[in-house]
């Protein structure tokens, strides 16, 4: 079953058909194929298509396989995907981000609501034991973006504080 999904997905990308290679990257995440990430990860780094490199991205994370960490975070940190980046990082929350702590940091700082939101969160579900150099690293980073940011917003000034405050007790 896992070869067919996967062979139906490379017959929907030489037929170049979107809505095809769509629904079979879908399939995949759900089935979590863990044999196709090598090839989810390639597609994900070719496609400019923002909603199929959505769909890729939800995909790898419902498989949750750690390969996905270092290209989804290449992704975000690009400028093709500076208006489209929200679900790129809410895939994140199923990986260990343990190490990219201080990277999801700028993202809560600096990123709009809906990065910042699914950054913090993508912290949050960090099951792994942090170290003690990149929290301290991301904590200062936190407290001067409170303390030099006059046009944040209440909301983000509060997210930072709950941030901080999550960083402090781990």
């Amino acid at each position: 079953m896992n070869k067919l999904l996967i062979r139906k997905l490379q017959e929907a990308v030489e037929l170049k058909s979107e809505t095809a290679i769509e629904e079979q990257v879908q399939k995949i995440g759900l089935a979590k194929v863990i044999e196709a990430v090598p090839y989810l990860i390639a597609l994900l780094k070719k496609t400019d298509n923002c909603n199929l490199r959505n769909i890729i991205a939800l995909a790898l994370s419902d498989i949750g396989d750690q390969r996905a960490l270092e290209p989804l975070m290449a992704l975000i940190k690009s400028k093709k995907t500076e208006r489209c980046r929200g679900t790129l990082v809410y895939a994140l929350q199923s990986l260990d981000c343990a190490s990219v702590l201080v990277d999801l940091v700028d993202l809560v700082i600096n990123g709009g609501f809906e990065v910042s939101c699914a950054a913090f969160n993508a912290i949050e579900s960090i099951k792994s034991p942090y170290l003690s150099k990149e929290v301290e690293l991301a904590c200062q980073k936190i407290e001067m973006a409170i303390n030099s940011e006059p046009s944040f917003e209440p909301d983000q000034i509060e997210r930072l504080k709950l941030l901080k405050h999550l960083l402090d007790s781990k």
